[in-house]
């Protein structure tokens, strides 16, 4: 469940700026939890103070921000009772209490790993995840405008212990059991059936000694009034010998004592190795899982900075079958851990005990398998909605681009005009192109813009111009509705075509479709400067046609 999400320095061109938002008050809280129902030793109640704080932190450019959780662990001691300790330990499924081996035995006694179940809550949302006293930290994303003091966290259970520090207690321990051992055993001795043999022996024993008594008795009597005493014999008749005691030899018995303590000694270190090796190898195999789980939550995410569907894609397909194999070595990292934590419960454990122990890690490996199956189709169907909601996410900003852009060529060809009459133009035609494209077509998928050809249009007689409605007006005729866009004036003829050209040109980057039309355009009526403002035949000029040519009377009267 945890996922351990790590900060990354990117190198580069561009700089990349951190920081870190104050942080929120401290909560420190007292805890009590019962030894993990896995546990066969170990005090049976472990209690802890616990402090969490938070702060976040952001980096600039970055659409997320990281909340940063600590988490300090102070476990209560015999020593240092705070919160509270209990003198109860648990040896192999049964508590032994300081009534039963006293309280200096717990002295030595310290919490080494342990690792809870953590819930964090804020801003309507839940992250539940394991943390050990060893790491202590936590980062989750959050969005950026969070703050620290909006998030809480609450320590649910703890699910894993490891005690140090325990040699002087289980010692104890053992040696109350031998003595019960002792005990339980001489009511047996003494309620023993005597063996008939035994009592025949014990009769002509007591016989033998009476006899010898009266014996001796005897000879005290004889021996009363005689000046010596007769010399004891043998049974061959010579006279017996004292037996002298057997000699010890105290050198060999200092050795062999040695010997055996040296011989403990060394167990005693090989057990103690041994048994921090297991534990050590617990602690590793659970932060392989914790590992496992962090570069599986990782691959289920897409935070790219992604510009195309094509690069979003790639990335989607590396991760998507990359979950397939970090699946795979979070199954293999869960059964490692089973396993090293069997080794390390059950080392000294009896054959039934270790049997038990088995089927567990079978049980939890075949568990772990259909666990590590569901993960990998959650992780998968959260990668494909991601990559949903990226590609959404860049056709809008495709989109707003594009009209964007659109937007910006029609700022590139702005409505123009012919001259006024009072406007210096050395040439007599002038030439223009129109378009009808208005900023409601824009945002369109498949706008059309209707182009005309570049046409002339060129000065009256009377040195004026056509007016621009007039040139409007014609262009509706053509092109049949829309906004009427007219492009000039231009000089020549080349200039007008050059840009028509770009228009069409840029037209077709902001994927607008062209449809062409023809105008012909305004020329002066004959083509001279014989006509007016309206492009009628002046006045004058008409009464000088109809007036009649004179004949020469020089010879006529």
């Amino acid at each position: 469940m945890s996922t351990y999400t790590k900060i990354t320095l990117l190198t580069g061109l561009t700089l990349l700026l951190l920081s870190s938002r104050p942080a929120g008050a401290q909560h420190t809280i007292a805890y009590t939890f019962p030894l993990p129902s896995s546990r066969e030793t170990g005090l049976v109640k472990a209690s802890f103070n616990i402090t969490t704080s938070f702060r976040v932190m952001t980096i600039a450019g970055n659409k997320e921000a990281d909340l940063i959780m600590t988490m300090n662990v102070a476990p209560a001691t015999a020593q240092s009772p705070r919160p509270s300790f209990e003198y109860r330990y648990m040896y192999h499924g049964e508590v032994f209490t300081d009534q039963d081996v006293g309280t200096a035995p717990f002295y030595k006694l310290r919490t080494w790993l342990v690792e809870f179940d953590v819930i964090v809550q804020g801003r309507g949302k839940t992250w539940d995840f394991s943390l050990s006293k060893a790491d202590k930290t936590k980062y989750i994303k959050v969005p950026l405008d969070s703050k620290a003091e909006q998030y809480t966290a609450k320590i649910m259970g703890m699910n894993f212990i490891q005690f140090e520090g325990q040699q002087d207690i289980e010692n104890a321990i053992r040696k109350l059991l031998e003595k019960r051992k002792t005990a339980a055993a001489k009511p047996q001795n003494a309620n023993t059936s005597t063996n008939p043999l035994q009592s025949t022996a014990a009769t002509g024993n007591n016989t033998a000694k009476a006899s010898t008594t009266a014996t001796t008795n005897k000879e005290a009597d004889d021996d009363f009034w005689e000046e010596k005493k007769p010399a004891k014999t043998g049974s061959a008749g010579t006279p017996s010998r004292t037996t002298a005691a057997p000699q010890v030899d105290y050198t060999k018995q200092l050795r062999e004592a040695q010997t055996a303590y040296f011989d403990q000694t060394r167990e005693s270190h090989a057990r103690i190795e041994q048994q921090g090796a297991l534990a050590m190898s617990s602690y590793y195999a659970a932060q392989a899982v914790n590992k496992a789980k962090s570069n599986l939550q990782s691959l289920s995410r897409l935070d790219g900075n992604y510009e195309s569907i094509e690069e979003l894609n790639a990335d989607f397909e590396s991760k998507y079958y990359a979950i397939n194999q970090a699946v795979e070595e979070l199954s293999s990292a869960r059964q490692q851990s089973y396993q090293a934590s069997y080794n390390s419960l059950y080392n000294n454990a009896n054959e039934t005990n270790r049997a038990i122990g088995q089927a567990v890690v079978a049980a939890g490996s075949m568990i772990s398998e259909m666990a590590a199956e569901k993960k990998r189709r959650q992780m998968q169907e959260q990668l494909r909605r991601e990559r949903a909601a990226e590609e959404a996410r860049i056709k809008e900003k495709k989109w707003q681009a594009l009209v964007s852009s659109r937007r910006e060529m029609l700022k590139r060809f702005p409505d123009g005009g012919v001259p006024l009459s009072f406007h210096k133009v050395s040439v007599n035609d002038l030439y223009f192109f129109a378009y009808v494209l208005d900023t409601t077509d824009i945002r369109k998928q498949a706008p059309v813009a209707m182009l005309t050809n570049v046409f002339p249009v060129s000065r009256y007689g009377d040195g004026t111009w056509p007016f621009k409605n007039g040139l409007t007006g014609d262009l509706k005729k053509v092109t049949g509705a829309g906004k009427i866009t007219i492009m000039g004036y231009y000089t020549t003829e080349k200039l007008a075509n050059d840009m028509r050209a770009a228009f069409e040109n840029i037209a077709g980057k902001c994927q607008v479709k062209v449809k062409h039309y023809t105008y012909k355009g305004k020329k002066s009526a004959a083509g001279n400067s014989n006509t007016d403002f309206w492009g009628n035949e002046k006045s004058g000029e008409k009464n000088k046609k109809a007036a009649p040519a004179k004949k020469d009377d020089f010879w006529e009267n």
